[in-house]
């Protein structure tokens, strides 16, 4: 996997991975190959690698690819003869090495120790060209992303099985190494690059006579040169364009992340600013016991109402005296009664009535509608919604559900999936994997904007589109840029607010906090009035303060007293508890009113 995709799990690997040994590192310096077309169709290959170890090391190790060939044949590991090159000598002239394979990948132990060494690999793949009625066909990648090693100065030699002149070989280099066609003689063809990196794919397609592999089974019976010449047609057309493409890429990237950083610093601004403006205005609030509970609740949750607040909806009618509040002694609970002669109620009281007022009492030839805190504890959570959108609308001038942060979801996510494929076209990625890329992202953009309210939904889609990048784009640099991206545009719909307050609605928070800690530390001026009292315990169960407040308030008289008058002063401190403790949680469902094949091998080498 290439760095990139590695950086969304680096804090865990900060965490959990003690740190890696710096002492251990190797180079590997050259890398000669000698790759023989066979007359049957098999590749015979012999390689060469310098290595430059500095600490130690069990071995090497080289990985082959299924794809694109029936099977390895045999893989063999030697140490060659000093001062000797491919083709100077042999096999049988060379000290055998224990190789071990894992899957796709085989190990070579050969101990060193701070010390250069070369070693010597051959091996032969099973109907790696194809052989087609019209043409043969060499399509190869020595090595591809999954590489995990820089390979410097690299030369690599493709054989023949016969002799040719030019006029009777096409070749096509598909490169992203830098690397390029130096010499092509009357039986080979020479690739060289001062560098191949780690995590790329470059690849060679060479179409030569039917007749150079005698030996061959057909691929398929039938005539292929035309349409691979015309695959090859646009697939040069895109590398001939690729860099040009790929800077207006980098260009793109770098522009929608200042954008972005220069959007969160104004944001940040923005936001001490109103903030600064609201804290003048916070001292025309007038008093807390002036204001209606559930409005307090609202600015206090910065706009954000939680299932909890539905006590502050039932207070609310309460001190309007659109309901009444009785003591269950033997629940050590309360009950809500609302008669239905009060008919004057706002959208969302009437709202909160009509959800959760279900039973029917007659009391004194009075007929109640009621409801107990336990039957608020399972409540649907398209109830609790469609509550909540009428408090908001009912209280527009404090709070509002941001436009802004729904549109800007969509916005970013849109760019980032043009922008991705975008990249990958212009990196030429096969279409392929442009078109599932692209479905893949689609889909998960579309999930998470439709779920922008949830911040944690953002999330995998940035997540998913950085590794699946990562694994497409074979630019490193562009990857980087993009991970940058991503992690902006993750910061900037994180300090968005799904719910925000008007500047209105801050500065009443601004005073509500102030009343808040009064009420919590016995500040408060309360006075010895107890339906005061009474009204401010209300305040302070809603703040989450009413412990404090009951602690430093005391009772509001006799049991007897004020039972009938005043159920929540009757004991305060039981009062306070039950609903400080009556945890209300949100249920699952309710009620309520309303082109061709490709290369073939691949893989890498390293050291372990």
């Amino acid at each position: 996997m290439k760095k990139t995709a590695v950086l969304w799990l680096l804090l865990f690997s900060l965490i959990f991975l003690p740190g890696c040994d710096e002492e251990r590192d190797y180079t590997i310096e050259r890398l000669y190959i000698r790759a023989y077309i066979l007359e049957d169709g098999d590749l015979y290959v012999e390689e060469l690698y310098t290595y430059d170890f500095k600490g130690e090391f069990n071995g090497t190790t080289r990985t082959i690819k299924d794809n694109g060939h029936d099977g390895v044949e045999f893989f063999e590991a030697y140490l060659p003869p000093p001062g000797k090159e491919l083709g100077e000598f042999t096999f049988e002239d060379s000290q055998p090495l224990k190789t071990e394979r894992k899957e796709e990948t085989f190990y070579v132990y050969t101990a060193s120790n701070n010390e250069k060494k070369r070693v010597f690999y051959r091996y032969r793949l099973s109907n790696a060209a194809r052989k087609y009625k019209d043409t043969a066909e060499f399509y190869w990648a020595f090595f591809d992303s999954s590489n995990e090693s820089d390979l410097h100065r690299v030369t690599i030699d493709v054989i023949l099985p016969k002799p040719f002149d030019h006029d009777q070989i096409r070749y096509f280099l598909h490169e992203r190494a830098d690397g390029r066609i130096t010499d092509i003689t009357d039986y080979s063809i020479r690739y060289q690059t001062p560098l191949f990196p780690a995590g790329v794919t470059s690849e060679i397609r060479i179409l030569f006579p039917g007749e150079f592999l005698p030996k061959a089974e057909w691929t398929a019976n039938k005539n292929m040169k035309a349409d691979i010449l015309s695959e090859e047609k646009a697939l040069q057309a895109r590398f001939a364009a690729r860099e040009k493409r790929l800077e207006t890429g980098k260009a793109a990237l770098d522009l929608l992340s200042l954008t972005l950083l220069a959007a969160i610093l104004l944001y940040i601004l923005f936001r001490i600013l109103r903030r600064a403006l609201a804290r003048g205005e916070s001292g025309e609030a007038g008093r807390l016991e002036e204001l209606d509970p559930l409005l307090v609740a609202l600015v206090y949750r910065n706009g954000k109402l939680t299932p909890q607040d539905l006590i502050a909806g039932l207070f609310s009618l309460y001190q309007k005296d659109a309901i009444r509040i009785e003591k269950l002694e033997e629940d050590e609970t309360f009950k809500f009664l609302w008669t239905e002669e009060k008919k004057n109620l706002e959208s969302h009281e009437r709202y909160l009535i009509d959800s959760f007022f279900r039973d029917s009492e007659n009391i004194e030839g009075k007929k109640y509608r009621t409801c107990t805190l336990d039957s608020l504890i399972k409540l649907s959570q398209s109830s609790f919604d469609r509550w909540k959108d009428l408090v908001l609308k009912f209280y527009a001038p404090y709070a509002r559900k941001s436009r802004f942060l729904k549109y800007l979801t969509w916005c970013l996510f849109t760019i980032q999936v043009g922008l991705i494929i975008y990249l990958c076209y212009a990196d030429v990625a096969s279409l392929g994997s442009i078109i599932v890329a692209g479905a893949v992202l689609g889909i998960a953009a579309w999930i998470s904007a439709l779920l922008y309210q949830y911040k944690r939904s953002i999330i995998p889609f940035l997540g998913i589109s950085s590794i699946m990048l990562a694994f497409l784009l074979q630019t490193e640099d562009l990857n980087y840029g993009y991970f940058v991206l991503a992690v902006l545009s993750g910061l900037f719909l994180a300090i968005i607010p799904v719910y925000s307050l008007t500047l209105k609605g801050t500065s009443l928070r601004l005073a509500v906090n102030s009343w808040r800690k009064a009420l919590e530390k016995g500040t408060y001026p309360v006075g010895s009035e107890p339906a005061k009292k009474e009204k401010l315990l209300q305040y302070a169960i809603v703040l989450g303060v009413s412990p404090s407040f009951v602690h430093h308030y005391g009772k509001g008289g006799e049991y007897e007293e004020v039972e009938k008058r005043l159920p929540l002063l009757s004991n305060p401190m039981k009062a306070a508890t039950t609903f400080a403790f009556t945890s209300l949680s949100l249920g699952s469902s309710g009620s309520g009113s309303s082109g061709g094949s490709g290369s073939g091998g691949g893989g890498g080498a390293g050291a372990f």
